[in-house]
């Protein structure tokens, strides 16, 4: 718990927080990894509707 705390009361998050570069960042990399997730079930689909 003590980690925790500490890192909520920290100068990092703090300036994270007030920062909207960083955060638009950070949202534009959460998203291209959650589609890069995605991409194993198109690649698939992709590929096997070419061959018919």
């Amino acid at each position: 718990m003590g980690l925790i705390k500490t890192f909520r009361e920290s100068f990092f998050l703090y300036s994270f927080i007030r920062d909207p570069l960083a955060i638009t960042s950070f949202v534009v990399l959460f998203a291209l990894c959650v589609v890069s997730f995605g991409a194993p079930v198109l690649a698939p689909m992709i590929h096997t509707t070419r061959l018919q």
